[in-house]
């Protein structure tokens, strides 16, 4: 496994795991629409966050988080699946 920094690429799967905590979605089924594309965009273009994936390490994402770092060596994790 490793644990990487998200790309546009993996949206759908974070989507499909934000959707949802009860039911696990197929990310083929998740139509990543434009608010969602800008959502991301906001997050990689800031320095202050980063969309963190859990890659089984074939490109199969199997969790997500979102680092925002408060200060040089601090950081809170939210939205993690």
């Amino acid at each position: 496994m490793i644990f990487r920094t998200a790309t546009r690429s993996d949206l759908a799967a974070i989507i499909a795991l934000l959707a949802d905590e009860e039911t696990v979605l197929d990310p083929s089924a998740i139509d990543v629409d434009e608010a969602y594309a800008k959502a991301f965009e906001a997050i990689d273009a800031d320095g202050r966050n980063e969309m963190m994936v859990l890659d089984e390490g074939d490109g199969t994402v199997l969790g997500c988080l979102q680092l925002t770092y408060i200060r040089a060596w601090d950081a809170m994790a939210q939205s993690v699946r």
